[in-house]
């Protein structure tokens, strides 16, 4: 069953769909359980889709794990834009609605009874913090076995990568960071394509390839855990940075500020993801500034990330490719910022004056001051 609804007036639709298991003996019985998760879903959505850990407990309100399963849950629209699937299927699991949550590899919730039917299943149990090379060779070599057997041979075997909520609640929360990597004065699509800085998506780059020179280019900085985000630019607004930097006192965008993201989204917060709105930064607007997205995606966005810190002043330190630590004041040079963002394609100087050449790895820039 589900609900698609608005969550303010002229709202784009907003949208929960859950998969319910009827559990009583008699039909009167389950028709009453389904009713009554009919209405703690519509009160959920209007009263608590703000909070949705809040309404996936709300489901249970008036009902008990022994009368109704829920295997499966799924939020999509604008006024879940920031909740992540994965975790509130998690969520059905930890209150005993369901007895396992699944994803697929591109994360999407999967339903295990329809997924599972009829298929041969092949499980590797681990903690898987994070996937490894081993996890990996250990599943492609049991699946060479696993085929050859006569029972599954010819059939379309289902690889699972099982964790326990046991292990999956080992060690707490996911580790926050400090430290975030380059992409330089590159915006458009930094999450997933070309950057002109030091790092970029599934490459790799040597020492060699820095032609302005180790000691005149930065490799990595500090950032702010839960530094100041604008979201939901439009890719034209995004390319300028003056439009919607701190010095420009512009108010025009700030309807475009959502309200405050999960604790498990936003600058610095998954020291072992790579996306560039946990670990990545820009030398684009100073240190300590906002920083802006597009968000088209919950984690892998592309935007104008800041360095930033807690130091007095807003300084950040950085490491250069030649091994040494500068400090880097708040009031280093950023050239022109009403210029577009180069793309990672270009090979043109950075119009951000030091500090984006600072950022560029091959742009024929020798930095005159910091």
């Amino acid at each position: 069953m589900g609900i698609k609804f608005q969550a303010y007036p002229r709202d784009d639709d907003s949208q929960i769909i859950i998969h319910v298991r009827m559990l009583d003996g008699e039909a009167a019985l389950q028709q009453e359980a389904l009713g009554i998760v009919g209405v703690n879903l519509v009160y959920g959505a209007f009263a608590l889709n703000h909070e949705p850990e809040l309404l996936v407990d709300s489901l249970l309100d008036g009902l008990s794990t022994a009368r109704i399963e829920i295997d499966m849950i799924e939020f999509s629209g604008i006024a879940f834009r920031h909740v992540d699937n994965r975790l509130m299927s998690l969520k059905l699991v930890e209150l005993g609605l369901s007895g396992a949550a699944m994803f697929a590899a591109d994360g999407d919730v999967l339903q295990p009874s329809k997924f599972f039917y009829r298929k041969p299943i092949l499980v590797e149990r681990g903690s898987f913090r994070p996937v490894c090379n081993v996890n990996l060779d250990m599943l492609r070599s049991a699946h060479e076995k696993f085929s050859q057997l006569s029972d599954v041979n010819g059939k379309e075997v289902v690889q699972v990568m099982e964790i326990t909520m046991r292990n999956l609640k080992a060690g707490g929360e996911m580790g926050f960071t400090n430290y975030a990597f380059s992409l330089s004065d590159t915006i458009i699509d930094n999450a997933n394509g070309k950057t002109r800085g030091m790092f970029e998506a599934t490459t790799y780059r040597r020492h060699r390839d820095v032609t302005d020179g180790l000691s005149n280019t930065i490799f990595m900085s500090e950032i702010r855990v839960d530094g100041e985000m604008i979201e939901w630019l439009d890719d034209a607004v995004l390319s300028i940075p003056k439009s919607y930097s701190k010095a420009s006192n512009v108010k025009a965008i700030t309807g475009n500020i959502p309200p405050a993201a999960p604790a498990f989204f936003g600058r610095g917060r998954r020291w072992v993801d790579g996306a560039p709105i946990f670990t990545g930064f820009n030398t684009i607007l100073p240190p300590g500034d906002v920083s802006a997205d597009h968000r088209d995606a919950d984690d892998l966005t592309y935007g104008n990330f800041a360095a930033g810190s807690y130091h007095a002043g807003g300084g950040v330190n950085c490491a250069f490719g030649d091994g040494s630590i500068r400090f880097i004041t708040a009031q280093v040079d950023c050239g022109d910022l009403s210029q577009p963002a180069p793309l990672g394609s270009d090979s043109l100087n950075s119009p951000y004056g030091v500090w984006g050449s600072l950022g560029t790895i091959s742009a024929d820039e020798v930095p005159q001051s910091d």
